[in-house]
C-alpha cells in the first residue's frame, strides 16, 4: 500500500565526541548532524524556500508596533518539560552569543516575553518576513531554558541521551512534528573514519560514515549525500610570523590538497606551492574528536618540511576555544558548521574566524556570496575543505533529506526490513 513502516533501529559510528549535543553551538560536529533530530527551529522552510511556521501558531505579526511571534500551544520537549514565551526569549538570546551572532546582528537585540501572555515573544520592530527566514535556522532552535548540552532536550523526533562513548536516540512520544519512523539509532565513537567503513563493509553497521567500505563497497549498499556538514578549517594565530596576517591562511590551506589524503574531507586546495617556512610550530586540535586528529595529523605531515616542523597536539574543547578567541596560538585545526540557510557561507565563516567580526559582518546589507575558500581573503582561517553528510547506506535503509533539501530529516528515515 507504499504505507511507511514503523519500526527498526540503525546503528553506526561517527569520528566524532558524542558526549554532548548543542544546537547552538558553531562548532559542534555532532549538533551538525544531530541537532535537527533533537529540537526544532519555530519556522521551516519547504522545498522551494518558502518559510512557514513550525513550532510558531502563525508567521510573526506586528502589534501596537512591535513584532511578535506566538508559540503554539502545548508544546512539550523529550524530557516532559513545557514550552512558551520565555525559553524562546531565552533561546534566542543564547544563540545570538554563540552561533547565530551573526544572523540576527540587523534585527533589534531587544527581545521578550509576557507573563500575560504565555507564548507570546517580541523582537521589537524587527522585519515579519526576514525574522521568520532567521527563525527557520537550525541554529536558532527553540530550546528549553536552562538547556545543558550534557542532557540535551527539545522538541524534535528524537530524544537524545549520551552515554559515555555512545549515542541513543529514541523515538519522541512528545515531538511536535511528530515521532520518527524509527525506533531507536544508537551511534558509537569511532577510532578514525576506517573503523566505521570496517564496520559498514563487514555488516555490523547500518551505515558507513563518508565512504561505502574500507576495502571493497558493501555489496548492495546505496550511496547518500545529503549535503555540506560543514568545513574544516586551518586558523593562524598570533604567534604565526607572516602567516598571521589575514588571507595567509588560506594561502596556507591551500598547499596541503587535503581531498587527497582520506581524512574525510573533500575539496580543498591543489597542493604545492609555499609551504610553513617558519619556526617549529604546535597545531592545536579538538583532542577528543578522532576525525580532527586524522586532520590534524595528515596537514601537519604535510605542512612540516626540514627545519621547519610542525606537530599536531591535542588539546581540550575549552583550551582550543580560549587560544582561538585571544589568538595566542600558532596554528590550529577547527570545524564550522553550515548554518542551513542560503547564503549564510560567508557569515559562517567570519562567525568561525571570530565572533565580533561575524556580528559586523551580519550588520551588512548584503552577506558576501560565493565559495567557501574564496571567502577569507579578509580571515585568519583558511578552508581545508568540506566534510559532508555522506556516506553509505545497507539495503532497506532510507535517509530521508530535510524539507529545504538539505541534512538528513532522521525521524523520516527508516528501515524497509527490520
Amino acid at each position: 500500500m507504499g504505507r511507511v513502516p514503523v519500526g527498526g533501529k540503525l546503528r553506526f559510528r561517527v569520528p566524532w565526541r558524542l558526549s554532548s549535543i548543542d544546537p547552538h553551538d558553531l562548532h559542534d560536529p555532532v549538533a551538525a548532524i544531530f541537532g535537527p533530530a533533537i529540537a526544532d527551529p519555530v519556522y521551516s522552510r519547504d522545498a522551494g524556500g518558502r518559510v512557514h511556521p513550525a513550532l510558531a501558531d502563525g508567521m510573526p505579526f506586528v502589534e501596537d508596533g512591535e513584532t511578535l511571534v506566538k508559540l503554539r500551544p502545548g508544546l512539550l520537549t523529550g524530557r516532559g518539560r513545557g514550552l512558551g514565551g520565555h525559553d524562546l526569549a531565552w533561546s534566542i538570546k543564547r544563540c545570538r552569543a554563540r552561533a547565530a551572532g551573526g544572523l540576527f546582528a540587523q534585527t533589534t537585540p531587544y527581545v521578550r516575553s509576557f507573563r500575560d501572555r504565555p507564548l507570546v515573544v517580541s523582537f521589537g520592530k524587527a522585519d515579519p518576513k526576514r525574522l521568520a527566514f532567521l527563525l527557520s535556522a537550525p541554529t536558532a532552535a527553540l530550546l528549553p531554558a536552562g538547556f545543558s548540552p550534557l542532557k540535551p532536550d527539545g522538541t524534535g523526533a528524537l530524544v537524545a541521551r549520551p552515554a559515555g562513548s555512545s549515542l541513543f536516540l529514541t523515538r519522541n512520544q512528545n515531538a511536535s512534528r511528530g515521532a520518527s519512523f524509527l525506533e531507536g539509532i544508537q551511534v558509537d565513537a569511532a577510532a578514525s573514519i576506517n573503523d566505521s567503513l570496517r564496520a559498514f563493509e563487514t555488516k555490523r553497521d547500518d551505515l558507513g560514515w563518508l565512504g561505502m567500505g574500507l576495502h571493497g563497497r558493501r555489496k548492495g549498499a546505496l550511496r547518500f549525500d545529503r549535503g555540506v556538514m560543514g568545513w574544516a578549517l586551518l586558523a593562524t594565530g598570533n604567534e604565526a610570523g607572516k602567516w598571521g596576517v589575514p588571507g595567509m591562511a588560506q594561502r596556507l590551506a591551500n598547499t596541503v590538497a587535503i581531498g587527497r589524503l582520506g581524512v574525510g574531507v573533500s575539496g580543498g586546495g591543489g597542493g604545492g606551492g609555499a609551504g610553513w617556512d617558519g619556526a617549529p610550530a604546535n597545531l592545536v586540535y579538538d583532542g577528543a574528536h578522532a576525525q580532527l586528529r586524522q586532520i590534524a595529523e595528515a596537514v601537519a605531515a604535510k605542512l612540516t618540511s626540514s627545519g621547519h616542523v610542525v606537530t599536531a597536539v591535542p588539546v581540550s574543547r575549552n583550551t582550543l576555544r580560549s587560544v582561538r578567541g585571544s589568538g595566542n596560538f600558532t596554528l590550529a585545526i577547527d570545524f564550522a558548521r553550515s548554518l542551513q540557510l542560503p547564503g549564510t557561507t560567508g557569515l559562517a565563516l567570519a562567525m568561525a574566524d571570530q565572533h565580533a567580526l561575524g556580528v559586523e559582518m551580519g550588520k551588512r546589507s548584503r552577506w558576501p556570496r560565493g565559495a567557501a575558500r574564496a571567502l577569507t581573503g579578509e580571515r585568519r582561517i583558511g578552508v581545508l575543505g568540506t566534510i559532508r553528510l555522506s556516506g553509505g547506506m545497507a539495503p532497506g535503509v532510507l535517509l530521508a533529506g530535510r524539507a529545504d533539501g538539505r541534512g538528513i530529516a532522521w525521524g523520516g528515515s527508516y528501515r524497509s526490513r527490520y
